[in-house]
């Protein structure tokens, strides 16, 4: 699957992340999984390791450098266990902590200007445009989102209140057959 986007199979796809990891402990895990594991590209009786290419290389794919914004793990404000609520609205955005940094800078410097209003509306303009350049806004059309909660159904909480997201559940973790019925679903409600 990683391998697929990592060889371009998929053209421009990139990769995002939206994990409830339950405790500050699992999402340090998680984070440091993707920074460790390698893709793998697979071929007729053998599967041959890219090396120096990790997961999260392949999650950085067509994204910003430096920007993990499409990186939403954890549970903690402002994501919550109920992803539909949180992690799906900032993905949509596509703006994640660099918006804040970006924010609380251009209030420093509002704060520190002598005439605040017209300070304010420039940095508000000027704010716009470079998130709408650096950050631009995901369609839930635009995604495709697979889960494998056993416990909660992400999948139909995503679907009612993301309207546009296709979705593909994974009971027994991200199989490539899964993988490839939601490749399909995507196709089919995007014709």
């Amino acid at each position: 699957m990683e391998q697929e986007v990592h060889d371009g199979v998929h053209g421009e796809m990139r990769l995002a992340v939206a994990s409830s990891a339950d405790t500050p402990r699992a999402v340090e895990i998680g984070k440091a999984a993707m920074k460790i594991l390698e893709v793998m590209t697979h071929r007729v009786r053998t599967i041959d390791i890219v090396p120096g290419k990790t997961f999260y290389d392949v999650l950085m794919r067509g994204w910003e450098p430096g920007y993990e914004g499409h990186l939403q793990v954890g549970r903690s404000p402002p994501l919550s266990s109920d992803k539909s609520k949180t992690h799906f609205p900032i993905l949509k955005e596509a703006t994640g902590v660099w918006e804040l940094k970006l924010t609380e800078c251009l209030l420093r410097l509002v704060d520190e200007a002598i005439s605040v209003r017209p300070m304010r509306l420039q940095c508000d303009r000027t704010f716009r445009r470079a998130k709408a350049a650096l950050f631009p806004s995901v369609p839930y059309e635009q995604m495709l989102f697979f889960d494998d909660s056993a416990w909660s159904d992400h999948c139909a909480m995503v679907e009612r209140a993301c309207p546009g997201v296709v979705t593909q559940r994974t009971p027994r973790g991200m199989q490539y057959d899964e993988w490839q019925r939601g490749l399909h679903k995507f196709a089919d409600a995007r014709s």
